[in-house]
């Protein structure tokens, strides 16, 4: 139950994350609609959201396999924290 318990915290840490970046991607647009000459600016920070929620998504699933897979991790201990 326990390990469950921390599971959701995880899933509630990526979903804050991927909202996050999200929040900045909508954002960004509506800057770039109102305010042109922000384009560049605002192009420059669009072009990194996709690998920013890549990575979120990726270490959650770091975390996940190392739980489900214990005996195979890298460090052949127990999986990471949740």
């Amino acid at each position: 139950m326990e390990q469950v318990e921390s599971l959701q915290k995880e899933f509630r840490k990526m979903r804050h994350d991927i909202n996050n970046h999200l929040a900045v991607i909508i954002g960004s647009a509506e800057l770039i609609r109102t305010r042109p000459e922000m384009t560049p600016t605002m192009l420059s920070n669009l072009a990194q959201k996709p690998a920013d929620i890549t990575a979120a998504m990726r270490a959650f699933s770091d975390v996940l396999n190392a739980h489900l897979s214990p005996g195979e991790n890298e460090s052949g201990g127990n999986p990471p924290p949740l």
